[in-house]
């Protein structure tokens, strides 16, 4: 019956919903009345360890409209024990310059620690030559930001959403860097579904991602030590939030942007931790100029190919991955192809650990690493009446590995 799976739903559900079921019986018909009210689709995901919340009790329950609206991009935590939030912004110019930000409430993924304000902050020159920093306010000082928009401070440094546009501001005084930019949206903001997930039997941990710049036009200027750059290009901005530890819900994920030709696509292919199954949930957007032309992740097939071993990380790479989106009107591709890597980090490097934590950690196997790469990318749309686009331009990704497994481990 299509009851059944429902009946056999664990606690609280069926405590809930079926204490007048007699469970010697089978799931009847005659007990429809008792379960007018349960989602069955609903009921199914609460059997999962680990998804993405989009049916419309969870838009309800979180006070959610299906348009995403600026004050989702506001402070979503408090900031201190218990929890993570960051915001994280990117850019690339035409004359090649890539800059990376992220402001954390927290110091980079802690989230057992105090508050601690901190940013992180790389820039890539033409010529290969970088500038990477990680500065932090110190323990125990809560983030300076508001929770009806966003609009943020650390030290000298800082974003604010104004008249539907972002303005980023980094100043490090020290090494007299200086970045300003303004990014102006081509797309409305997005998530998928809630853009929460929810991970446990009970849904007792979430994580939540929200994507308010998809794309957008970005103008920007950059002092170093005297010199000034003039810079035009495109980028991208996204916000996450979460009152678990990344490292215990997830194991390993591949996130992608490519902005090339008239389409922007960003994805990404999450794997849950052991605990959850190495469940696997997938993000996907396509934009074509300022409009949204698929983000049904449930239409997506993701492919690995040409897998090696990192000599870094030692953990397995994709030299090769691809997003596949097909409907009844067309199919999108994206492929990455990777060529070098801009930033390769072993994340235990950015702890304060003792010598024996550490050791103790590597003899544990804990070796949580993050890559950040740049390869050709390629976009395919093939339209069912034969119609055939394809674009190809050099792209960004990233590999955030947190589990120790040196292979890939990927469940349903």
């Amino acid at each position: 019956d299509g009851l059944f799976p429902i009946y056999m739903t664990k606690a609280p559900l069926c405590k809930t919903y079926l204490r007048d079921v007699d469970k010697r019986s089978s799931c009847k018909y005659d007990y429809i009345t008792t379960l007018t009210f349960v989602n069955f689709k609903e009921a199914l995901f609460m059997r999962k360890k680990a998804f993405i919340a989009s049916e419309q009790s969870y838009y309800d329950k979180l006070g959610l409209k299906k348009n995403v609206e600026p004050w989702e991009d506001a402070l979503r935590t408090d900031g201190k024990e218990g929890s993570f939030e960051w915001w994280y912004f990117d850019a690339e110019y035409t004359n090649g310059t890539k800059v990376v930000a992220i402001f954390y409430t927290k110091k980079l993924f802690d989230i057992t620690g105090p508050a601690n304000p901190s940013i992180s902050f790389e820039v890539t020159f033409p010529d290969g030559k970088q500038i990477q920093k990680l500065t932090s306010l110190g323990a125990g000082i809560v983030i300076d930001a508001s929770k009806e928009k966003c609009d943020l401070r650390i030290g000298d440094s800082s974003v604010k959403f104004v008249y539907g546009k972002y303005e980023l501001h980094y100043v490090d005084h020290e090494d007299g860097v200086d970045y300003r930019c303004v990014m102006t949206p081509k797309c409305p903001m997005w998530r998928p579904g809630t853009g929460m997930h929810y991970m446990g039997e009970h849904q007792e941990h979430s994580y939540a991602w929200l994507v308010p710049l998809p794309t957008a036009d970005v103008e920007g200027e950059l002092r170093v030590k005297g010199e000034t750059y003039q810079l035009q290009g495109s980028g991208y901005h996204d916000h996450d939030w979460g009152d678990i530890a990344m490292n215990e819900i997830f194991n390993h994920w591949y996130w992608c942007r490519a902005s090339i030709g008239p389409y922007t696509i960003v994805t990404s292919d999450i794997i849950a931790e052991k605990a959850y199954d190495y469940s696997r949930m997938i993000h996907f957007l396509a934009v074509k100029g300022d409009k949204i032309i698929a983000d049904d992740s449930s239409k997506v097939v993701v492919k690995r190919e040409n897998t090696v071993i990192h000599p870094e990380t030692g953990k397995f790479i994709d030299n090769k991955i691809s997003f596949i989106y097909t409907d009844d009107e067309q199919t999108v591709t994206l492929e990455c192809n990777r060529e070098k890597d801009m930033f390769v980090a072993k994340l235990l490097d950015f702890v304060d650990m003792t010598p024996e934590m550490r050791a103790a950690a590597q003899q544990m196997g804990i070796n949580p690493t993050y890559m950040r790469m740049i390869g050709t990318s390629k976009i395919i749309v093939e339209k069912k009446n034969g119609e055939t686009e394809s674009y190809e331009k050099e792209a960004l990704w990233e590999q955030m590995f947190f589990g120790g497994n040196r292979d890939a481990i990927i469940g349903e």
